[in-house]
């Protein structure tokens, strides 16, 4: 018995470990399109829940570039969820509107994906700055554009 409320007592604590608030959250559109986010400053990362209403793959795109015409200079993170519940996420980053080119840095961290009732839930984190070319740096009270 003793054992047994030992393991319920560490599930616990690990349970509450990797639960994440994000105080910070914007709707793209409503009902389609939500972003959450929380910055760790201690680590220097980015932390990022994208849920939308679709199923498959979602995308988040990251621009310095108001209004951000023609995708130029847009650091992507795409993920989502295949077929036997494989997850995935990749960064690529696009220079025009054609498809965008796979990063040859992959700078993000997947820590969840999945798909439930209709909808695609992907959870990721990167550093603020990566030191790739290829991707936006984010940084406190800067201006980002997301797409």
């Amino acid at each position: 018995m003793k054992f047994l409320v030992t393991l319920v007592f560490i599930a616990a604590l690990y349970f509450c470990a990797e639960s994440t608030t994000y105080p910070n959250h914007l709707t793209l559109k409503e009902n389609v399109f939500d972003v959450h986010w929380y910055v760790n400053t201690t680590e220097d990362r980015f932390y990022f829940k994208v849920v939308a209403n679709t199923t498959g793959w979602v995308g988040l795109a990251f621009t310095t570039y108001e209004g951000g015409e023609g995708m130029k200079d847009y650091d992507i993170a795409l993920g989502g969820v295949r077929k036997e519940n494989e997850t995935y996420l990749k960064d690529y980053w696009s220079t025009s509107e054609v498809k965008p080119i796979l990063d040859s840095s992959q700078d993000l961290m997947l820590t969840s994906a999945m798909e439930s009732n209709g909808k695609t839930t992907i959870e990721f984190n990167r550093k603020a700055d990566t030191g790739d070319a290829a991707d936006t740096p984010l940084k406190m009270n800067n201006s980002i554009f997301l797409a």
